[in-house]
């Protein structure tokens, strides 16, 4: 997995910057989400199951911004996509790939 909202990758012990990183996302319903990507009506369900949507993630239950991306379940999260194992859908189609961003660029 290549995820979009990671700064870099490591591939064969090199880190290659991500020259494109996909941003946080603030959505509707006050959550903030590691990408726009998964913050599709038809993913909910399958974000859901790794905490994403807990009441505690709240933007308005915490005081900042911070209080949410460095809660434990943000950090299990990305975690798990570091890991080999199961994935969200939406992050095993958009991410699956290394990106290439020109000729001799990875």
């Amino acid at each position: 997995m290549f995820p979009k909202c990671f700064p870099y990758w490591v591939i064969n012990g090199k880190e290659i910057k991500n020259k494109k990183i996909k941003e946080i996302t603030y959505s509707s319903k006050g959550y903030l989400l590691p990408c726009c990507w998964c913050d599709k009506s038809y993913e909910e369900a399958n974000i859901s199951q790794y905490g994403l949507f807990d009441d505690s993630l709240k933007l308005t239950n915490n005081q900042n911004v911070e209080e949410v991306i460095y809660s434990d379940i943000w950090k299990s999260f990305f975690n798990m996509l570091e890991k080999d194992g199961e994935k969200p859908n939406i992050c095993k189609i958009k991410c699956s790939k290394l990106p290439t961003w020109g000729e001799n660029e990875v």
